[in-house]
């Protein structure tokens, strides 16, 4: 009898390291394909995604669908894209939008100069939908006030063809099917098979391809959102993109999770500012918090000091200079960096 348990135990054992080994391979071959290390995303999440796929071709054991991945290329771009499966849509939580235009855009415009940027970050902005509806929300809050501010909205998202879609700004009849008639006639134009984000409104956002946990962040934002995607990483990935965030942020500037999301061990970073809907402040520290970027993973590329010029840029076009060389040619994995190859501007 004891021997027949251990028999089993073995076996079992044995079980879970080929599995293990299947899921390695399998994260080595998305890795290999995408660029994207899914090894400390939530594991829940992405096996659920795998026996999804593995039920399409009627395999029972993970190791089977591990050599299927290795003899079928096209297959893992499926999986990578069953895994990265959009879930969002126009003005979700519509508190969150109240709290936006009643508390967070007039702290953001209260000490701006009338030439100073608004500057945002989403990220994970999936195909759009959250980044038209923070520009539109904005917009209707600037015109409410008579205010007329620059807006640079930049929106990033691991997903190529989510990216894609994001920059063409059209969606169907049933994605729009919850925006007021008031907000479709000012801020979408209706086309063939459904509507289109307004010019003047997709001119304010920026569509990059970028994975937050493994390229420089963006700097300098006046607030940065990423609602739904920390609740897809593990705790290892999530101690790493929020010191990004908080490096990301103006002083004072602020952070907007997901209704499900806090920031976590990360509290000596930010402030609670709205419990409800999970909007958090920076803190000022007095030390420097080290993000993880391997400088191994992108390449340099040297930029050769302008000629000297009479008239010095001012801190405004430099920040837009440096965004519209990066965005345009090495975006998004790029630095300004001094002599003592410290940061002093990214993308």
């Amino acid at each position: 009898m004891t021997d027949a348990i251990e028999s089993k135990d073995a076996i079992e054992s044995k079980d879970a390291i080929e599995s293990k080994d299947a899921i390695a391979i399998i994260y080595s071959l998305l890795r290999a394909a995408t660029g994207v290390d899914f090894t400390h995303y939530k594991q829940t999440t992405l096996k659920r995604r795998i026996h999804r796929r593995m039920l399409l071709y009627k395999l029972e054991r993970i190791e089977d669908y591990a050599q299927y991945l290795q003899n079928t290329p096209t297959e893992v771009t499926a999986l990578y894209h069953d895994v990265l499966i959009p879930v969002t849509s126009f003005f979700r939580d519509p508190e969150t939008f109240d709290a936006l235009s009643s508390n967070v855009f007039p702290a953001i415009v209260k000490d701006k100069s009338p030439k100073a940027p608004i500057r945002i970050w989403i990220a994970g902005c999936s195909t759009g939908e959250e980044a038209y509806s923070i520009a539109i929300c904005l917009l209707e809050f600037l015109a409410a006030r008579s205010t007329n501010l620059p807006i640079q909205i930049y929106a990033t998202d691991i997903s190529e063809s989510a990216i894609a879609i994001a920059r063409s700004g059209f969606y169907t009849q049933a994605q729009v099917a919850d925006i007021s008639p008031e907000r479709l006639n000012r801020f979408f134009v209706q086309v063939e098979g459904g509507y289109q984000i307004a010019k003047p409104v997709r001119e304010l956002c920026v569509f990059a391809r970028q994975n937050p946990i493994a390229e420089p962040p963006f700097s300098r934002m006046d607030l940065i959102t990423c609602r739904n995607v920390p609740i897809y990483l593990g705790p290892q990935l999530q101690k790493k993109l929020l010191p990004m965030f908080h490096y990301g942020l103006r002083p004072a500037g602020f952070l907007l999770l997901g209704t499900s999301e806090t920031v976590g061990e990360s509290s000596e970073l930010f402030a609670l500012f709205d419990k409800k809907n999970k909007i958090y402040t920076k803190k000022v520290l007095s030390h420097w918090i080290s993000m993880d970027l391997n400088a191994s993973n992108y390449p340099l590329t040297a930029v050769n000091p302008p000629p000297v010029q009479t008239e010095r840029l001012d801190e405004i076009e430099m920040e837009k200079e440096a965004d519209r060389i990066v965005l345009n040619h090495y975006a998004p994995v790029g630095v300004v960096i001094n002599t003592l190859s410290e940061i002093m501007q990214s993308p």
